[in-house]
Protein backbone atom coordinates (compact mmCIF):
# COMPACT_ATOMS: atom_id res chain seq x y z
CA UNK A 1 0.00 0.00 0.00
CA UNK A 2 2.85 2.46 1.11
CA UNK A 3 4.91 1.84 -2.59
CA UNK A 4 1.26 2.31 -4.20
CA UNK A 5 1.05 5.55 -2.55
CA UNK A 6 4.39 6.93 -3.64
CA UNK A 7 3.46 7.99 -6.94
CA UNK A 8 0.75 10.66 -5.66
CA UNK A 9 2.84 11.41 -2.72
CA UNK A 10 5.51 12.55 -5.80
CA UNK A 11 2.96 14.46 -7.58
CA UNK A 12 1.20 16.57 -4.64
CA UNK A 13 4.88 17.18 -3.59
CA UNK A 14 5.79 18.76 -6.91
CA UNK A 15 2.50 20.44 -7.03
CA UNK A 16 2.59 22.28 -3.09
CA UNK A 17 5.81 23.60 -4.05
CA UNK A 18 4.44 25.16 -7.12
CA UNK A 19 1.78 26.74 -5.20
CA UNK A 20 3.89 27.23 -2.10
CA UNK A 21 6.61 29.18 -4.62
CA UNK A 22 3.88 31.16 -6.46
CA UNK A 23 2.02 32.14 -3.92
CA UNK A 24 4.97 33.52 -1.17
CA UNK A 25 8.42 32.59 -2.99
CA UNK A 26 10.75 29.80 -2.02
CA UNK A 27 10.64 29.85 1.92
CA UNK A 28 6.69 29.22 1.34
CA UNK A 29 7.27 26.15 -1.61
CA UNK A 30 10.38 24.52 0.98
CA UNK A 31 7.74 24.84 4.05
CA UNK A 32 4.86 23.14 2.22
CA UNK A 33 7.45 20.43 0.37
CA UNK A 34 8.41 19.61 3.82
CA UNK A 35 4.70 19.68 4.93
CA UNK A 36 4.26 17.20 2.23
CA UNK A 37 7.28 15.49 2.69
CA UNK A 38 6.25 14.94 6.45
CA UNK A 39 2.74 13.13 6.31
CA UNK A 40 4.00 11.23 3.14
CA UNK A 41 6.98 9.69 5.45
CA UNK A 42 4.78 9.25 8.63
CA UNK A 43 2.16 7.26 6.34
CA UNK A 44 4.83 4.79 4.96
CA UNK A 45 5.95 3.94 8.40
CA UNK A 46 2.45 4.02 9.76
CA UNK A 47 1.65 1.62 6.92
CA UNK A 48 4.99 -0.74 7.43
CA UNK A 49 3.80 -1.08 11.22
CA UNK A 50 0.15 -2.36 10.55
CA UNK A 51 1.67 -4.59 7.97
CA UNK A 52 3.72 -5.92 10.99
CA UNK A 53 1.54 -5.72 13.36
CA UNK A 54 -1.69 -7.14 11.69
CA UNK A 55 0.65 -10.89 11.71
CA UNK A 56 1.19 -10.70 15.25
CA UNK A 57 -2.36 -10.42 16.57
CA UNK A 58 -5.58 -8.62 16.45
CA UNK A 59 -4.56 -6.65 19.64
CA UNK A 60 -1.62 -5.70 18.17
CA UNK A 61 -3.02 -4.33 15.28
CA UNK A 62 -5.51 -2.08 17.40
CA UNK A 63 -2.24 -1.02 19.13
CA UNK A 64 -0.36 -0.11 16.43
CA UNK A 65 -4.24 2.16 14.99
CA UNK A 66 -4.22 3.46 17.83
CA UNK A 67 -0.76 4.38 18.77
CA UNK A 68 0.34 5.22 15.45
CA UNK A 69 -1.99 7.86 14.68
CA UNK A 70 -1.06 9.62 17.86
CA UNK A 71 2.49 9.21 16.93
CA UNK A 72 1.75 10.49 13.26
CA UNK A 73 -0.10 13.61 14.83
CA UNK A 74 3.04 14.42 16.76
CA UNK A 75 5.39 14.13 14.07
CA UNK A 76 3.41 16.17 12.22
CA UNK A 77 2.74 18.94 14.85
CA UNK A 78 6.21 18.86 16.32
CA UNK A 79 7.69 19.43 12.42
CA UNK A 80 5.10 22.61 12.47
CA UNK A 81 7.04 24.21 16.00
CA UNK A 82 10.14 23.68 13.89
CA UNK A 83 9.06 25.21 10.76
CA UNK A 84 7.98 28.02 13.12
CA UNK A 85 11.46 28.34 15.26
CA UNK A 86 13.50 28.17 11.53
CA UNK A 87 11.34 30.93 10.35
CA UNK A 88 9.55 29.00 7.64
CA UNK A 89 6.37 29.95 6.28
CA UNK A 90 3.92 28.17 8.74
CA UNK A 91 0.77 28.69 6.73
CA UNK A 92 2.40 27.15 3.69
CA UNK A 93 3.29 24.31 5.87
CA UNK A 94 0.13 23.78 7.67
CA UNK A 95 -2.02 24.15 4.38
CA UNK A 96 0.37 21.46 2.70
CA UNK A 97 0.11 18.80 5.85
CA UNK A 98 -3.15 19.28 5.89
CA UNK A 99 -4.07 18.95 1.62
CA UNK A 100 -1.86 15.59 2.01
CA UNK A 101 -3.16 14.40 5.13
CA UNK A 102 -7.01 14.38 3.51
CA UNK A 103 -5.57 12.92 0.23
CA UNK A 104 -3.82 10.07 2.64
CA UNK A 105 -7.56 9.76 4.43
CA UNK A 106 -9.21 9.63 0.85
CA UNK A 107 -6.79 6.86 -0.19
CA UNK A 108 -6.46 4.78 2.65
CA UNK A 109 -10.91 4.84 2.53
CA UNK A 110 -10.48 3.93 -1.77
CA UNK A 111 -8.15 1.08 -0.53
CA UNK A 112 -10.04 -0.28 2.10
CA UNK A 113 -13.42 0.07 0.29
CA UNK A 114 -12.24 -1.38 -3.10
CA UNK A 115 -10.89 -4.48 -1.17
CA UNK A 116 -7.34 -3.83 -2.38
CA UNK A 117 -6.38 -4.95 1.19
CA UNK A 118 -4.23 -8.12 0.86
CA UNK A 119 -5.19 -10.59 3.76
CA UNK A 120 -2.73 -11.06 6.37
CA UNK A 121 -0.93 -14.08 6.16
CA UNK A 122 -1.25 -17.03 8.43
CA UNK A 123 0.46 -16.69 11.86
CA UNK A 124 2.90 -19.69 12.32
CA UNK A 125 1.78 -21.78 15.33
CA UNK A 126 -1.89 -20.84 14.68
CA UNK A 127 -5.00 -22.27 13.68
CA UNK A 128 -6.96 -25.94 13.53
CA UNK A 129 -3.32 -27.98 12.78
CA UNK A 130 -1.93 -26.11 16.31
CA UNK A 131 -4.67 -26.18 18.44
CA UNK A 132 -5.39 -22.88 17.61
CA UNK A 133 -8.85 -21.05 18.51
CA UNK A 134 -11.02 -23.38 16.24
CA UNK A 135 -9.89 -26.38 18.23
CA UNK A 136 -10.99 -24.97 21.81
CA UNK A 137 -13.87 -26.61 23.64
CA UNK A 138 -16.63 -24.90 25.48
CA UNK A 139 -16.37 -24.51 29.26
CA UNK A 140 -18.46 -27.13 30.71
CA UNK A 141 -19.37 -28.85 27.63
CA UNK A 142 -17.55 -31.83 29.67
CA UNK A 143 -16.22 -32.76 25.95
Amino acid sequence: MAKRALVPGAVLAVAAFGIGYAVNGMNAAVSALLGVLVVCVSFAGYVVVLGRARKVSAGAMQAATLGGWLIRLTIVVGCLFAVRALGGDVAAFGFAAIATALAVAIYEAWVVLTGKLEPAAEVPGSGPAAGGPSETKPVGSGI
